[in-house]
Order: C-alpha cells, then structure tokens, then sequence
C-alpha cells in the first residue's frame, strides 16, 4: 500500500502549524518502518520549501488563485496514483481537498479525513453562514465519501459522531516523542516562582488567551507571585500584550517568541507549570511536550486532556475555563510548588506521556487501525 498524506502547508515542524508539525511525525515513524509513504502539500509558490529535512518523500504543489482548480502537476500526479493507494487528508475547510476528493473517487483510491477540531461546535460558530454553505455543498461530500473520520482527542471523537452519525469515527490521540537534547540556557529569571508558561500559536479565542490574560490579573491582585511566560507567535500577539499592559499585568507576561526544537523544550522543561485554557482543541502537542519534561499542567476540559489527567494525576483540571477558575489554580499551585504532591505530578506527567502517547503505539494504532496495515 502506498500512504499519501496531504496537508495544505509544507510539513515543516519548525512552524507554529500543529498540523504541519503532526503530519511530519506520522509520516517519519511511518517511513522509519518501512512503509511506502510520501507527504504531499499544497502551498504558495514562496513556501515551497521545508527546513527540516525530512526523511520520508515530500512533493509540494502550487496552489492556484481559484482553489477549487488544482494545479495541473497535482492532477496528473493524482492519476498517477497506483490502484493500492490510500490517501489521508490532514485538517478541513480547504478547497483544494474537495477537488482532490473527486479525482480520487474516480479513480476508485480510499481516504480518511483527520480534521483537527476543525468541526468542533464553537469553531463552526466564526463566520457560521459561510461554513453552514460550505459544509452542505463541499465538506458534506467529502466526509460522505470518506473511509472514516479520524479524531485526535476524547472530546473530538463525541462532537464528529454527533456531527456526522452516520460516519464511522476513530479515536488516536497525537503522538509524543523523547527525541530532544535539553539545553543549559533558559531565559527565566529564577526569582519568579512559580513560572508559569503557554506554548503554541498566540490565536486569542481558540486557545483562550484572553481568559487567561484576565485568569492571571486576578491571580496577582490576590497575591499570586509568578509571572507567566509566553512561548510562540501569531497575529494576535499585539492584541494580546496590548490586553496584559491594560489589566496591569504588562511586567508579569513576558512574550519569547517562536521558538522550536531543543530551544523551545529547555525552555518548557524550565517552567513549573504548564497553562492551556483553549476554548476548543484536538489534542495539543504543546501539552504533551510539557508533559514529556515532567511540567505539570493546569488546563481546561476543552484541551481534551481531562480523562489523562484524571488517571496520572499530573495537574489541575479547570473545574469551568473561566478567569475565576484560572486564577484560582495558580493560587493552588503557589502552595503546590515544593510539595510531595507537586514531585508527584512532575513524575506523573513524564509517565502519562510514556504509556499513553508513545509514537510507536500510535503509529501502531494508525496503521492497523485507519489503513489495515499490520506494520
């Protein structure tokens, strides 16, 4: 069998694309084990190229001004695709994949659809008229004629068969891996503990960062006494310092920049607590990496990590994603901090990650499970 992933992007992890960074890992422990794949993206003629160089086989295709039309070294590609084939498109709402759809069902080639949260029901309700049309005249089709659905978190997994019951729907979580080599530099100044920390794209309504901005000024006001530090980049970032400096909080949020690799995880490893407050997500990687270097975490139900930590023990769950509930566990990990209880989470934070997200058993998983590989 050969496995096409197809991703709109380059595949580059070094990005602050999850998606991107997701797919170079199926498809580099996919390849480590033999497998015929290759990762295919579709991209502007200026992004083609991706600076980690990958292992496994990556074609990047133009994209056009009319996304529905494919470009015409796409189109023959896709002809050329052997009768073994099976396609995986990565994420949802991308013109490009519809068009690719109708080739394929032509050609009579399977493929699944992993969309990333991208149907989660507080996504669809930014910019709701236009996605309301576009699902029933485009995405419909595409989830119709899929294989299945492929969930990355718990909480994905209910909100798909809801969505699309008469779709079979498949939950594997991410995948985490131990393959960095931890640094001596971090830029924390020690005296400011207890360090909390976020990393991933600075979007302020999915990943709840004006919750969490309003989570730490009320943490202050009642005496807390950590600063928080951001990892990452994005639009939003001016919006976001601009909303720290407003509330008082603008010497207590300090912003890193993007950062990947060994660089950003010394920098993770350094904090004490580990904060993700998304009003909805998949399975973020940026908490299973903090995890991996044993930082607790202090997130919300919508991270889909609740039945995780429910069962290791290596954090707070946020009772309700409001800056009340914020505020009030990092009061509760000021007292924490030192505590047998804190060491315990720091162990158990490492372990979850061991046994539950370990890529040769997701990679296990995805290929029996989505392709029917016994690989």
């Amino acid at each position: 069998m050969k496995i096409i992933h197809f991703v709109l992007g380059n595949a580059d992890p070094n990005t602050m694309n999850g998606v991107n960074k997701s797919v170079f890992n199926l498809a580099t422990y996919q390849y480590a084990r033999g497998l015929d794949v290759e990762v295919w993206g579709a991209v502007p003629l200026a992004e083609k190229q991706n600076t980690s160089n990958p292992t496994f086989p990556l074609r990047l295709f133009d994209t056009t001004k009319l996304r529905f039309k494919l470009s015409k070294e796409l189109i023959n590609a896709l002809y050329a695709l052997p009768e073994n084939a099976f396609f995986h498109f990565h994420s949802v709402f991308i013109p490009e994949y519809y068009a690719i759809s109708l080739i394929l069902k032509e050609k009579h080639i399977p493929y699944a659809l992993t969309p990333r949260s991208g149907y989660n029901p507080v996504s669809l309700k930014k910019n709701p008229r236009f996605k309301k049309v576009y699902i029933r005249f485009f995405e419909s089709r595409l989830v119709e004629d899929a294989e299945l659905l492929h969930a990355v978190g718990p909480l994905e997994e209910e909100d798909l068969a809801a969505l699309f019951p008469k779709q079979r729907v498949l939950f594997i979580p991410n995948g985490q891996d131990f393959n960095f080599t931890l640094q001596d530099k971090v830029t924390f100044p020690m005296k400011s503990k207890p360090i909390f920390g976020f990393c991933g794209r600075v979007s302020i309504y999915q990943k709840g960062l004006d919750l969490m901005m309003e989570g730490v000024a009320q943490y202050c006001k009642q005496g807390g006494k950590g600063d928080l530090y951001f990892i990452g980049d994005g639009g939003d970032r001016p919006e976001v310092e601009k909303e720290a400096q407003r509330l008082g909080i603008g010497d207590r949020v300090h912003f890193l920049g993007a950062m990947y690799g060994d660089a950003k995880m010394t920098q993770i490893q350094a904090m004490d607590v580990f904060m993700h407050t998304s009003r909805w997500e998949g399975l973020s990687r940026a908490i299973l990496e903090a995890a991996s270097v044993e930082v607790p975490l202090l997130v919300s139900r919508e991270t889909g990590m609740e039945p995780y930590i429910d069962q290791y023990a290596c954090g707070l769950m946020l009772p309700e994603n409001t800056p009340e509930a914020i505020a009030k566990g990092m009061l509760e990990f000021d007292a924490l901090l030192e505590t047998p209880r804190y060491k315990q989470m720091q162990t158990a934070a490492k372990q979850m990650v061991e046994q539950e997200f370990a890529w040769d058993a997701i990679i296990r998983r995805v290929n029996q499970e989505i392709y029917g590989i016994q690989a």
